[in-house]
């Protein structure tokens, strides 16, 4: 046949165009506000996507053969004071479901945090939900393939849309769902889900799935990957396996998310096989749509029909920014999810204004990777009081010990993403400032060789340093500051010229030396002691204890306490590398400050154009 009849013919096929739009890591955040600092946030949360939500579809839909398929890629129901303020009861929709039906989702898949509150609440979530909550290769260990029919999640699903060409013709575009969330999940939310739960690796999880939804009549594929985006020979590549998930046949579109990170982008130049320019990862469009609201993803799916069904004949992809006006706020009433969001709104703000005691001194974490941070000290004086007074731990003959990790210092958090308590009342938000997860306490009994690989880990963080250098950076970025834990009851030193094995002359808080024999009790959060971070030492340990407290419980308790101490505590400093200095960024409000630094020579060394404060570290 020669190329003028292709032509016509492909002339004559009926064309359409689908727009995928798509939300990630939420994290409970409805109004364009901080709720840990309590200010406005413009341009972000669900009110400020639904914004963005209604203008790219209104226009959209005007046009004939078009239609729009609504998202959600996990991390939805837990991460903010507003899930802490929200109760969920079973005569009652949950806010963020009541606003996800208002606003016309499709489908969504869990992330691994929304496991954290156990599988209850994902039931209670979806017996109220207009859509279906997909889930893969996460599974119910009572039935490998999915408990379909009952409540909770499924294993793939068909949304049928109805496609309205020029001449009125009607058809049918059939999309077929898949969804995926880390594999470790299981793992890391265990004291939540118990023995429930299987966790099946991405890509093979797909390749099962994808044909059964072809032979099923899906005409297209997306999935639904709560997963980000690394390279094969990554360490992290079965959690973050969105590069090796666009290599398996029969996906048409994927939606990525879990890292708060943005794609298509300018910092993914060095992915193999990747146009960050395009957004396409071996040639299928992705999409991920940063965190909390920030950005609405959108693909759109140019479709042809050849009789039989419908074919992908292009695309366009993009992480579309949310609109940052200033009176978002004052528009919560008549924002697209309604009232639901200036309630949920209201009753948030009264719960995290509560007051609850009172500190003698700022409590902030501009410097937690540098200096002494009164932030952890706080946290860990808190978890240490509790484990002594209100169990038996003490009475174990063992050394006592608090790991900490800073969940707000920069990163993802961008340049507000620090903690800063100012001196004075303590309110309901800072414990939750300080500590945002709902995670439960618990004790780890390791041998001292364990405990120092445990710190190996957390050393990660520093980047490596050249002795003699001047212009290195102190971090390596591609490490979040949440996986530096600081071990209370310790002093050690870190020596970042070297590749591993970084941390040297471990002591206890006396000046006793630690030996690879010594036990010690380690206590830590409960997404820690499953292995969380990669840190594996917590599942090799002798025994785990849950104690069923919550350590945001702990803090709040703690704050009320006449003998609260914000104090920053010298437990690590750097080793020492002669006529060697390194630069770190920290957070707008730090050059106030400086003066808090204890037991560390740093200088402040100017600003950046995006707000970071520059300091410069002399080893």
């Amino acid at each position: 046949m020669n190329s003028d009849t292709d032509r016509n013919r492909d002339a004559d096929r009926p064309s359409a165009r689908l727009r995928i739009l798509a939300t990630t890591d939420l994290h409970m955040q409805f109004a364009p506000h901080d709720y840990l600092s309590d200010r406005p946030a413009p341009g972000r949360g669900l009110v400020s996507v639904a914004k963005l939500f209604r203008r790219l579809t209104r226009d959209f839909l005007s046009c004939p053969g078009t239609a729009v398929l609504l998202v959600d890629n996990g991390d939805a129901y837990q991460g903010s004071p507003v899930s802490d303020a929200v109760q969920l009861g079973h005569d009652r929709v949950h806010p963020m479901i009541a606003a996800m039906n208002d606003m016309g989702y499709d489908a969504v898949t869990p992330g691994n945090h929304d496991f954290t509150f156990g599988l209850d609440f994902i039931d209670d979530l979806t017996r109220s939900a207009h859509f279906p909550f997909v889930s893969s290769n996460i599974v119910r260990t009572s039935d490998p393939s999915g408990r379909q029919g009952s409540p909770g999640f499924v294993p793939l699903a068909l949304i049928d849309k109805t496609i309205t060409a020029p001449d009125g013709a009607k058809r049918v575009l059939k999309i077929g769902i898949v969804g995926f969330a880390p594999p470790q999940t299981v793992e890391w939310e265990s004291f939540s889900v118990g023995s429930d739960l299987h966790g099946c690796d991405i890509v093979e999880t797909a390749r099962q799935f994808v044909p059964r939804l072809r032979e099923a009549g899906a005409d297209i594929v997306v999935a639904l990957a709560h997963s980000g985006i690394a390279a094969a020979a990554d360490p992290d590549v079965k959690e973050n396996a969105v590069a090796q998930l666009a290599s398996v046949g029969g996906i048409d579109a994927i939606v990525a998310g879990h890292v708060h990170r943005v794609f298509p982008g300018p910092r993914w130049d060095d992915l193999a096989d990747a146009d960050p320019v395009a957004g396409s990862i071996c040639g299928i469009p992705v999409v991920m749509p940063g965190a909390y609201g920030s950005h609405l993803g959108r693909v759109d799916l140019d479709l042809s029909h050849d009789g039989q069904g419908w074919k992908v004949s292009g695309f366009e992809c993009s992480a579309e920014p949310v609109e940052a006006a200033d009176d978002d706020l004052a528009r919560l009433d008549i924002a697209p999810i309604g009232q639901v969001v200036a309630r949920t709104h209201e009753a948030t703000l009264r719960f995290i204004r509560r007051e609850v005691g009172h500190t003698p001194a700022p409590i902030h974490s501009y410097f937690t990777l540098a200096a002494p941070c009164s932030a952890l000290s706080v946290t860990a004086r808190a978890l240490e009081r509790f484990a002594r007074q209100e169990t038996s731990l003490a009475d174990a003959g063992l050394p006592l010990l608090a790991a900490v990790s800073p969940f707000r210092a920069g990163g993802h958090g961008g340049v507000a993403g620090y903690v800063d308590i100012p001196k004075g009342p303590l309110l309901l938000r800072h414990a939750t400032e300080l500590y945002p997860f709902p995670n439960d306490l618990c004790a780890i009994e390791l041998d001292g060789d364990q405990l120092r690989r445990w710190l190996d880990h957390a050393a990660r963080i520093f980047a490596r340093i050249e002795p003699g250098g001047h212009d290195q950076p102190l971090i390596d970025p591609q490490v979040p500051p949440y996986q530096f834990d600081v071990i209370h009851g310790l002093t050690y030193e870190i020596d970042p010229t070297r590749p591993t094995e970084r941390v040297r002359n471990i002591r206890l808080a006396g000046g006793r030396a630690i030996t690879p024999t010594d036990r010690v009790i380690v206590l830590t959060n409960s997404f820690r002691a499953s292995g969380g971070g990669g840190y594996a030492e917590a599942r090799q340990a002798r025994s785990v204890t849950r104690l069923e407290a919550p350590i945001i419980d702990i803090l709040t308790a703690y704050f009320s306490l006449a003998e609260f101490d914000p104090t920053p505590q010298e437990v690590w400093r750097f080793a020492s590398i002669p006529d060697t200095s390194a630069s770190f960024l920290s957070g707008c409000g730090s050059t106030a400050h400086v003066s808090d630094i204890v037991g560390r020579s740093i200088r402040h060394a100017g600003s950046t154009d995006n707000g970071f404060q520059r300091f410069v570290l002399d080893f």
